[in-house]
């Protein structure tokens, strides 16, 4: 099983990249590409979980105004591939597989777990370190989720700050408010 995934994996990517990759815009003279790619379009052999997907192939760069405009509608054209993709399956099968089932298996989001042992070493190795929200000294802390794990499942490092137990503690699965996160601005871009 493993290694269908992979292949299908290292397929899926290489498709990707040579074909709406490549072909998006610069049809025209004097028109830039409007996307690019940097890395690997294939790592056989090392694509058999998403980390593993993640950390061997390569990127595909999207132009920051695009990106944006791509992070508003983005639900909505989510969605509508999810059901034509479920329709065209269901199709395909000649009906012995229902969209509906289609559409809930494609829903499915795999829930990591919260992992912040990277972060702790990191912090930990740090002298001088500061609670990010309270700005106070900190001799023991914990590490918080700046977008809290419950909302966005997300263990970056970026999302991860050092903060005082109890202040961890009082901020649970909620977001800081606007104006402790610009009061705490300067220590999260330091952290």
């Amino acid at each position: 099983m493993a290694s269908l995934t992979d292949a299908a994996l290292n397929a899926i990517a290489n498709t990707i990249v040579v074909r709406p990759v490549r072909y998006a815009g610069g049809a025209l003279e004097g028109e830039e590409r409007f996307f690019s790619f940097r890395g690997r379009q294939r790592a056989r052999g090392r694509c058999f979980t998403a980390s593993g997907l993640e950390a061997s192939l390569g990127e595909i760069l999207v132009p920051a105004p695009v990106w944006t405009e791509m992070c508003l509608i983005g639900y909505w054209v989510s969605e509508s591939i999810v059901l034509r993709w479920a329709e065209l399956t269901a199709e395909i099968s000649g009906r012995k597989v229902q969209t509906a089932e289609v559409v809930e298996r494609l829903l499915e989001r795999p829930k990591p777990k919260r992992d912040v042992e990277a972060a702790q070493r990191a912090y930990a190795g740090l002298d001088d370190l500061h609670c990010v929200w309270a700005g106070k000294p900190l001799k023991r802390f914990e590490v918080d989720h700046l977008i809290p794990f419950s909302l966005w499942y997300n263990n970056d490092l970026w999302n991860l700050l050092p903060a005082a137990r109890s202040v961890n503690r009082d901020k649970k699965d909620n977001l800081v408010s606007h104006q402790t996160l610009i009061a705490s601005r300067d220590q999260i871009i330091h952290y």
